[in-house]
């Protein structure tokens, strides 16, 4: 079947520093400098409608403009969906959905997708199930349910991916695509997303190591540099709790440890 194909759409703004930060010390060196080495990936960059991009033309060719304006609710959803549908015209066999505080090993997703089936698939890290109340009265994970709660709530329960890395095979970005009116546009895209694919495809679970590490610091990702080394991460979700001012730092400090850059 040969190596797949895979684009992955960055859910992007430039509505805050951090933002900012992170595209212009991260993603455009990423997309400029390492994408090229690997012919079966891409990279776009999703904005809302009339954000400002003049700046950015080195990289205009993987920036996709949504046709709403920025917003968290719909407006993130909005422009996930406007770039399904625009790149459904271009050759691939899996999309990635991430955001801008997210590193890939692309060497790593490359090999890892290969295994995947190519059909059906709707690949990462679980959140905490939710439930019908959680949608009524605001999302929180505070409260969450224990494993005997959850299983008494059966059908009731909603299964949904962290929007931090979504994997997809064509037919359901197709899917998402041609659906696009029966989503939720009042909750947060990936709960959305869950809610409309949930009994529909299979809803496969990344392997921890394979897929995630939560790093608050340039000190936890040395401690990381032993596991990197032994175990094929693909996805690093950089997420520094507290004031998000260092993440920047972090993804550079990757950029540098894994590609030379």
């Amino acid at each position: 079947m040969g190596l797949p194909r895979i684009i992955i759409v960055v859910i992007a703004s430039r509505t805050e520093t951090i933002h900012e930060q992170l595209l212009t010390g991260f993603w455009v060196p990423f997309i400029r400098y390492v994408v090229p080495r690997y012919k079966m990936v891409k990279v776009r960059l999703v904005f809302g409608a009339g954000t400002f991009i003049s700046d950015l033309e080195s990289i205009r060719d993987s920036i996709i403009l949504g046709q709403s304006p920025e917003s968290y609710i719909p407006g993130i959803l909005k422009k996930t969906i406007d770039a399904f549908a625009v790149l459904l015209k271009e050759p691939f066999d899996f999309m990635v959905r991430t955001n801008l505080s997210s590193f890939f090993i692309l060497e790593n997703l490359v090999r890892r997708l290969s295994r995947f089936r190519r059909t059906k698939l709707y690949n990462g890290i679980r959140i905490p199930p939710l439930t019908r109340d959680h949608l009524v009265n605001g999302i929180s994970f505070s409260g969450e349910k224990s494993s005997e709660e959850l299983r008494k709530l059966g059908k009731d329960a909603i299964h949904c991916l962290s929007g931090a890395c979504i994997i997809l095979s064509r037919d359901v970005v197709a899917a998402l695509v041609l659906n696009r009116r029966r989503l939720r546009y009042d909750i947060i895209d990936d709960v959305a997303i869950g809610m409309f694919l949930d009994g529909k495809v299979l809803l496969s679970r990344g392997h921890r190591l394979d897929a995630y590490i939560c790093a608050r610091s340039i000190s936890d990702l040395h401690g990381a540099h032993k596991v990197l080394a032994k175990h094929p991460h693909y996805h690093i979700r950089v997420r520094c709790y507290g004031p998000r001012d260092y993440e920047p730092t972090v993804m550079k400090h990757l950029l540098r440890k894994v590609y030379g850059i």
